[in-house]
């Protein structure tokens, strides 16, 4: 699995997902290979849901936090 930055965006309860490359601190999409555990984990746990291809909505901001710990590999 890449490395992945979570980024917040214009909602509060929202992150995008990006992966870093060289040159350090370039940053591109996410592949769905990636994206896949990810996207499981939240359904199985029920935090959130899947909004689009690289964005998670999570119910609340503790539950976003939970993820944040189990899905921040930085």
């Amino acid at each position: 699995m890449n490395k992945i930055i979570w980024i917040d965006t214009d909602h509060p309860l929202v992150l995008a997902a990006r992966t870093q490359v060289m040159p350090r601190g370039y940053e591109i999409g996410i592949s769905e290979r990636d994206m896949e555990p990810i996207a499981e984990w939240v359904k199985e746990t029920g935090i959130g849901r899947r909004t689009s291809f690289d964005t998670i909505k999570f119910k609340n901001k503790a539950d976003m936090s939970m993820f944040l710990l189990r899905w921040s590999n930085h």
